[in-house]
């Protein structure tokens, strides 16, 4: 990778990191907030609009030329059968239930609480996370290499981003690799939005059943 290139994505990831160690601390240890609570998801949604403030100050990239109705839907639909798959799998044909602790609070989530979780989850997270780690990351990376690093680097930020763990391995990695073939393909963020929103509610309504 490029100097330039890898020194901006670095910095991105610094901030990032440095942003939700920050607000993270203040939250849990200032205001009592717990650890996994929607308040901290939404400061973690706030990092991510920083780090693509920073981004937008690097890079001008458009998310909205060139917009083909018909790659848009036929990438979506197959994006969405293939988080159908990554969602469906361990639960109904390995019979293994892959749920991290953090999601396993949130289910249990009651009122407005529930209410603003599924409000990220199904929407504002997937429009910010896929401006964030495939209109810039993969963008700015794929202007420079091939497909396959453009998405071993978003798709490892992306992981580092939701935490290393074996759940996020196997959900966020494999959802990841699919929202980059589908954003090569379309050619646009929307289509990812589309389906990382439909996949999010796969996920929650199989693991709520």
């Amino acid at each position: 990778m490029s100097k330039n290139v890898f020194s901006i994505i670095l910095m991105a990831l610094f901030i990032k990191v440095l942003l939700v160690i920050g607000t993270g601390f203040i939250a849990v240890f200032i205001f009592n907030v717990e650890s996994n609570s929607v308040i901290i998801q939404y400061l973690d949604m706030a990092t991510s609009c920083l780090v693509i403030f920073y981004l937008r100050s690097k890079y001008s990239i458009s998310f909205f030329e060139n917009i083909n109705a018909t790659l848009i839907v036929n990438y979506s639909l197959a994006g969405i059968v293939c988080s159908l798959l990554i969602y469906y799998s361990p639960i109904y044909l390995l019979k293994i239930n892959i749920i991290s602790e953090n999601f396993k609070y949130a289910l249990n989530l009651i009122g407005y609480n529930k209410l603003l979780f599924i409000f990220v989850l199904i929407l504002l997270g997937p429009i910010i996370e896929e401006i964030l780690f495939r209109g810039y990351i993969f963008t700015i990376v794929r202007g420079n290499y091939s497909f396959a690093v453009a998405t071993f680097v978003s798709t490892v930020l992306f992981l580092v981003s939701h935490g290393l763990s074996i759940e996020h391995l196997y959900y966020v990695g494999l959802q990841s690799l699919v929202l980059c073939f589908v954003y090569e393909n379309s050619k646009t963020i929307i289509s990812c939005i589309i389906v990382h929103s439909c996949a999010n509610l796969i996920w929650f309504i199989l693991y709520t059943q």
